[in-house]
């Protein structure tokens, strides 16, 4: 997804249940400059919380935001609710033993001199 404006990220909602293994986040600037948003290389089912940025993270207009993530459906995973792992997509009732991959943002336009 591209940004159409400028916006100032004030907070950043990693959401996966429990087949997650990584999340990330990031935004790419039209000057192909990187903007990191969040990382959670070894994810944790109880993290799925809000993080608020140290400081408002501007994003300029145009950027690419982009999460990537990954999964273990395997029987190694001790979170995985399935014995034998199973196939799992997201449907109608979103329950921890569905699996889903989003990450909600709050933020504002951008203001010249806002603090950042």
């Amino acid at each position: 997804m591209a940004t159409r404006d400028a916006q100032s990220v004030m907070y950043v909602w990693p959401h996966m249940h429990l087949l997650g293994k990584s999340f990330k986040s990031y935004a790419v600037t039209p000057t192909q400059d990187t903007i990191p948003l969040v990382s959670i290389p070894n994810w944790d089912y109880k993290w799925q919380e809000m993080y608020r940025m140290k400081k408002l993270t501007k994003i300029p207009a145009r950027s690419i935001l982009t999460i990537d993530g990954s999964y273990d459906n395997t029987s190694q995973n001790p979170y995985n609710p399935n014995n034998p792992p199973a196939v799992v997509y997201s449907a109608k009732n979103m329950d921890s033993k569905m699996e889903m991959f989003t990450l909600l943002m709050i933020y504002v336009p951008y203001k010249e001199g806002m603090k950042t």
